[in-house]
């Protein structure tokens, strides 16, 4: 009885053996004739995240803190490709590489900025016209793009924007022009200045001065008048 147990257990053995071996098998079949995809390796890349500020208005800023470049073309050297995508609260945009970014190696910063209708890729941001970032929740996601397969994610949370209305004060200056009339009535006075003056002329006839008699020895005595003195 014992050795019926044996033979038994033997054979289970080699038919488990025997299945495992086919199964291995067909998905070895099909890995290689492609029924199962194998997942790429992807780029190994650790972004930082952040808003910068340039004249008044956000922009996303992405800091490659460490490993492998990652292109944002066809190249021939292109080993990984990544592509950005920005989910906002009013929409989900794919950015587009401007012609100038090629590949974003460690210890590059690029920038994501918005258009108004959706997002550019740039290493730089002379002479670009952009909008501020729409206000909330910022979910930036790195993907392969050969793949599919997410590579790296942040998230950033911006305050609502808040559009103040410019209230153009104008100032209103009212000139009261007043008239006075004056009325200037001119009195013609006549003064009739009489002056009377009466003169009256008294004509005074002189005393006549005494005469000294001559050869009168008085006469040199007292000045005179006389009779004598």
């Amino acid at each position: 009885m014992k050795g019926n147990e044996e033979g038994a257990s033997e054979l289970i053995d080699e038919t488990l053996i025997i299945a495992m071996g086919l199964v291995l098998a067909v998905v070895t079949l099909m890995l290689i004739s492609g029924v199962i995809p194998l997942t790429e390796k992807t780029a190994y890349l650790v972004p930082q995240f952040g808003v910068g500020n340039l004249s008044g208005h956000t922009v996303i800023t992405i800091f490659n803190r460490g490993g492998e470049p990652v292109y944002f073309n066809g190249s021939p050297q292109a080993k990984y490709k990544a592509e950005l995508y920005v989910n906002t609260q009013s929409g989900s945009y794919k950015a587009v590489p401007s012609p100038a970014l090629t590949v974003f190696k460690p210890g590059d910063t690029i920038y994501a900025y918005y258009t108004g209708s959706g997002f550019i890729l740039t290493n730089t941001l002379s002479g670009a016209t952009f909008s501020s970032l729409p206000g909330g929740k910022i979910v930036v996601s790195f993907v392969d793009a050969t793949s599919g397969v997410l590579i790296a994610k942040g998230e950033l949370v911006l305050a609502a924007a808040t559009i103040s209305p410019t209230a153009t004060a104008t100032s209103t200056t009212t000139t009261t022009t007043v008239t006075v009339k004056t009325t200037v009535t001119a009195t013609t006075t006549t003064a009739t200045a009489t002056s009377t003056t009466s003169a009256t002329a008294t004509a005074t006839s002189p005393t006549p001065k005494p005469t000294c008699p001559p050869n009168n020895p008085h006469c040199n005595d007292c000045p005179g008048p006389w009779p004598w003195c």
